[in-house]
């Protein structure tokens, strides 16, 4: 009985969010590149994740369906794109697993974990450049140069991970001064949640997006990319701090009500 009582608990509580997602549907933004829609700026983003966290991500991909679809028909911006619908809802998925295990994380362990996976992404990017520049003979070097691929992943994104890693570290220690007690530490363990989905999910959207939309089609790949990709970490910033003050309510809530 008590198990039934929960699971409409998060059944009701996933309704109401869904339904302030798709009201607050009406606020989004849309920014246009190549005479199309290409940057989403959405308020409802930031509590369309919220299920997932809280419920994990059975009501997370659930979430993520409905509230791209009944947000499409509130607020219809062009032809309905499916693949998107599901990219929402793995979104959703991937961050309730994620949460699932950071959340029974130290929050220092995250924070050395991190320190750890940024000096040896940066550092072995360095040692990539050293080598294409300085020891271009060697077979390493011929490895790395090889290929475009090898080449992009071996010296920019590996430097670019390591760069977002402490990115993270960052941001974590800023908001920790400037809010000193009001300061949450599932603020980190929610970054490195979203991070990983919300990136992917950007990704995966933009080359959705040159398939779908015509104008678009004719964009370069990066130049699309880019200014998603930015106002995603943004986003991501933002959803982490207002949800780590949700978690911090909600189990607040739950703890008066029993």
């Amino acid at each position: 009985m008590e198990r039934k009582g929960k699971d409409l608990r998060k059944l009701v509580y996933t309704s109401i969010i869904i339904a302030i997602a798709t009201v607050l549907n009406v606020l989004t933004s849309y920014l246009a590149l190549g005479g199309a829609a290409a940057l989403k700026i959405s308020v409802s983003a930031i509590f369309i994740k919220i299920p997932a966290v809280l419920f994990g991500p059975l009501y997370g991909g659930i979430t993520g369906a409905l509230a791209d679809i009944l947000g499409y028909l509130i607020k219809p911006n062009g032809g309905y794109i499916f693949p998107m619908t599901l990219t929402a809802a793995l979104g959703c998925v991937l961050t309730g697993f994620i949460f699932k295990y950071t959340k029974k994380l130290n929050s220092t362990v995250i924070k050395k974990i991190l320190i750890s996976l940024s000096a040896f992404f940066i550092g072995f990017s360095f040692i990539n450049n050293i080598s294409v520049t300085f020891f271009s003979e060697s077979n390493y070097a011929g490895f790395i140069l090889s290929s475009e691929k090898i080449k992009l992943l071996f010296i920019i994104w590996f430097e670019l991970i390591g760069i977002g890693l402490a990115f993270i570290l960052f941001i974590d220690f800023v908001l920790g001064r400037l809010l000193k007690k009001l300061y949450d530490e599932n603020f980190i363990k929610l970054l490195v949640t979203f991070m990983f989905p919300n990136i992917l999910v950007t990704t995966l959207n933009t080359f959705i997006l040159k398939i779908f939309i015509p104008g678009l089609s004719k964009v370069g790949f990066w130049t699309l990319y880019a200014p998603r990709l930015i106002e995603e970490v943004v986003a991501i910033v933002v959803q982490s701090i207002v949800i780590s003050y949700v978690i911090r309510l909600y189990y607040k809530i739950s703890k008066e009500n029993g």
